[in-house]
């Protein structure tokens, strides 16, 4: 199996943990994340609720007609069987990446980010390093 190497920023490697935040989620069934992401701030002069709100419905829609076993705010978890395991990975790949920002950084013992994969196969995990100051 071929292995890649990227060199990315401090900024970047947290674009990354995102993105792969939101495709873990909206592959575990959590479509309302979309929204979260398109309106990340709340407070702003040009929000508009109804767009939002609205958006939201459609995303709840989507969400009956791909996962119609999962009512309401439910979703599948990280570690459930019914979960793709190309998900699983993103969320494994995640985890390994933003545990090194947080150790690097210093985040509160108590932070997510420091929590650690959950292998979900014999697929090796992932690996990231702080590499220059």
């Amino acid at each position: 199996m071929s292995k890649y190497q990227i060199t990315v920023s401090d900024e970047q490697a947290k674009l990354i943990v995102a993105a792969l935040d939101l495709y873990s989620r909206v592959g575990a069934g959590q479509f309302q994340e979309v929204a979260e992401v398109a309106y990340p701030s709340w407070d702003t002069k040009d929000f508009n609720r109804d767009a939002k709100d609205a958006a939201k419905e459609l995303l709840t829609q989507a969400k009956q007609m791909l996962f119609p076993e999962l009512g309401g705010n439910t979703a599948y978890g990280t570690t459930s069987q019914e979960l793709n395991v190309c998900f699983k990975r993103a969320y494994d790949v995640q985890c390994v990446i933003r545990k090194v920002i947080a150790q690097h950084e210093k985040y509160h013992s108590t932070s997510i980010w420091h929590n650690g994969p959950l292998p979900c196969d014999n697929i090796s995990l992932a690996t990231c390093e702080v590499v220059e100051e």
